[in-house]
Parts: C-alpha cells; sequence; structure tokens
C-alpha cells in the first residue's frame, strides 16, 4: 500500500468517527416509555432515572443502548428532561401512541398533586410580621415569668441589691 492509500483509509476512519459523534439519536418510543416509567418511580431523580434506564437498556434500540452506555450523565439528564419538557408541553391528542399517553397523564396527576401539596403548605404559613410579634411575646413572657422562677429555685436572687 502506498502512502496515498494510507491517507484515505484514515481520513474514512476519522470521518466514521466524526459521524457517530455527532449522530442525533431519535427518542424511540420504548425508550420513551421507560423514561416515563422511572420518572414515576423515581420523579425528578436523574441520577436514578438513567441508572434505571442503563438497567433495563436491553428493551431499547440499538443505537439507544450505545448512547446510555457511553454519554455522560449530564449529558442523558439533558435530553431526557427535554424530552419530557416537550412530552408535557404537547396536547394530548397530538401524541400518537396510546401508552405513551396514559403515562403522561400519570405524571401530570402526580405534579398537580405535588403542586396543590406545595400551595397548600405556603398558603398555611403566617405572614413575617406576624411570626415576629409571636415570638417576641414569648420571648417576653419567658423573661418576664419564667426566668424569675428558675432563679428563685436555683437560689439566686433576681433583684439586683
Amino acid at each position: 500500500m502506498d502512502s496515498d492509500q494510507l491517507s484515505n483509509i484514515s481520513e474514512d476512519e476519522d470521518q466514521t468517527i466524526i459521524q457517530k459523534k455527532k449522530k442525533n439519536v431519535k427518542l424511540s418510543d420504548a425508550e420513551i416509555l421507560l423514561m416515563l416509567r422511572s420518572y414515576q418511580v423515581y420523579p425528578c431523580s436523574w441520577i436514578k432515572i438513567i441508572q434505571c434506564m442503563r438497567e433495563n437498556k436491553h428493551h431499547l434500540p440499538d443505537d439507544a443502548q450505545f448512547l446510555l452506555g457511553k454519554s455522560g450523565q449530564k449529558q442523558l439528564k439533558n435530553r431526557l428532561s427535554n424530552e419530557l419538557a416537550k412530552l408535557l408541553a404537547t396536547p394530548e391528542e397530538n401524541i400518537k401512541n396510546e401508552l405513551i399517553r396514559l403515562e403522561l397523564q400519570k405524571i401530570k396527576e402526580y405534579e398537580k398533586r405535588l403542586l396543590s401539596t406545595v400551595n397548600r403548605k405556603k398558603s398555611s404559613k403566617r405572614p413575617l410580621p406576624d411570626l415576629v410579634r409571636a415570638n417576641q411575646e414569648a420571648y417576653n413572657d419567658f423573661i418576664t415569668k419564667k426566668v424569675p422562677k428558675l432563679l428563685r429555685a436555683l437560689g439566686v436572687s433576681s433583684d439586683s441589691e
């Protein structure tokens, strides 16, 4: 082989590696379902979701398996969380796959319950001035009533003589 043939081979190999790196892997229905089900088990815990997906990657197409095996945690989190956000923003009638639609409904219901719980907790909190006033009253009661009793019990005079 001459040097021209060798350079052509190395260029082809480089081009193949670059193409593999830039290849966009579309999320398959199986991968979306696995993500949605993992999300229901570990809501918002992307590390656990990705771990669960890696454990079950044998259910996925070859490209998705390769991507789950070779990609970093941050890259996978971005990919999956962006896809989930897109799916949650998509109207239900535009989602063709019935299983994906059902899993999304479960996640939306969970998110609604979570939001209503958070809102309930926020509304039950007292405003800061009320808390400050109540704290000051409790402090005054403690200083004027409890401290003198404690000092008498210890045999210390509270009067300055």
